[in-house]
């Protein structure tokens, strides 16, 4: 009994700390996830592998759910999500580059129709721009690559963290 007392007064002693010093508990956290990073990603594929239908059934009803919630929020925000795709596209036109299908095609080539960043093949490549449009890039060949949607999204409107593995030199 007095061991049960322990575990439960040391779990409240953690919490409390946790919430006190939570900027303490955060860079501690990194520094062990980062100097163990090999053993926490194979730990998180062997949860992935054995849990795949559970994360496969969670995923359907997400997207199920939150297409809804997409639509409702567009038709709310109709009016900031055209002045968006309106200032998007306007950096593109500006540019004077129209990017046909035969030099999407000659740019994922290139790549081995790998991603740029990660250099996995995935069926299914995005355009990513090296030098972010809304950073002052230009929708020019050379600042275009062929990304997988993961890279894609986790770059956002950053500068790409590292150069893609090879360049087009049109």
């Amino acid at each position: 009994m007095v061991s049960g007392q322990v575990k439960k007064y040391r779990k409240d002693w953690q919490q409390a700390d946790r919430k006190a010093r939570p900027e303490h508990h955060r860079s501690m956290d990194k520094a062990s996830y980062w100097s163990n990073v090999d053993k926490q990603r194979a730990r998180s594929r062997e949860y992935a592998r054995k849990h795949r239908e559970e994360r496969k059934v969670y995923m359907e009803e997400y997207r199920s759910n939150h297409i809804l919630e997409r639509q409702a929020y567009r038709q709310t925000h109709a009016e900031e999500h055209a002045i968006h795709e309106r200032n998007r596209n306007s950096l593109k036109r500006t540019s004077g580059v129209k990017l046909t299908k035969g030099q999407w095609e000659a740019i994922k080539s290139s790549y081995g129709h790998c991603c740029a960043y990660c250099g996995y093949k995935v069926p299914r490549l995005t355009i990513d721009h090296v030098i972010p449009l809304a950073k002052g890039g230009l929708h020019t060949l050379d600042n275009l690559v062929p990304a997988c949607r993961p890279c894609n999204l986790s770059k956002g409107t950053r500068e790409a963290p590292t150069l893609p593995h090879r360049r087009l030199l049109l």
